[in-house]
């Protein structure tokens, strides 16, 4: 940076004594060492999502759902990257099948049914059934043993619709299809833990629904 003076009617001692003050104050502002800024970097919040559903009544997902934990405009979460759509399906009837809405029982009063009895089917022809209270909830009727495959092939896509149906209309709870995969478990002698692990069981899945029929859905 330059400067332009000009000093008119000044002796030469006044013009030594100028260009010594501009000289030292020069000196002393190149010397000056300017505060550096501080910088905070400040990360981003955790959204906690727990408990919390989109329109569809699913909770979100890390596996097909996106990590910012945020909505799309419809209500639904925001779909992750690089999902297909056959994973991305599997998931949502996962999870439609281990989420149990309240919102779509408001109002209903269910009454815990007893526990399940181990029975010997060898020795048993017909073991005890759990009993639920008839009102407001259906009891579910289930099949002594298991239903052999019929004709018609039934699918796990096809249990869900009947589960979703009968929970919109208050015959079942989560409870009920809690108490319906433990049923499964001890007479196909399987270690399920939601309807998703019943999948690659055509028989099951046939038994699973043929079951739904008979209580009512």
């Amino acid at each position: 940076m330059k400067f332009d003076i000009t000093i008119k009617d000044a002796t030469i001692e006044e013009v030594q004594s100028i260009v010594e003050k501009l000289t030292t104050k020069l000196a002393a502002a190149q010397e000056y060492q300017f505060p550096q800024p501080e910088l905070t970097f400040v990360e981003d919040e955790e959204i906690d999502v727990t408990g919390q559903l989109d329109k569809d009544g699913l909770p979100w997902d890390a596996r097909i759902h996106s990590s910012n934990k945020k909505m799309k405009a419809d209500g639904s979460w925001t779909r992750r990257r690089g999902v297909d759509d056959v994973e991305f399906d599997r998931v949502k009837a996962e999870l439609r099948g281990a989420v149990f809405n309240p919102s779509q029982a408001q109002g209903l009063q269910f009454t815990p049914a007893a526990a399940f009895e181990a029975v010997d089917t060898n020795e048993i022809v017909n073991p005890a059934v759990p009993q639920f209270a008839p009102v407001p909830v259906a009891a579910p009727q289930f099949a002594p043993q298991p239903i052999a495959a019929k004709s018609a092939q039934y699918g796990l896509n096809d249990i869900i619709v009947k589960i979703q149906t009968g929970m919109q209309t208050g015959k079942i709870n989560q409870e009920y299809v809690q108490k319906l995969i433990a049923w499964v478990n001890g007479q196909f002698g399987l270690q399920g833990v939601s309807l998703v692990d019943y999948a690659a069981r055509p028989d099951v899945c046939n038994t699973i629904y043929q079951t739904l029929i008979e209580a009512g859905l």
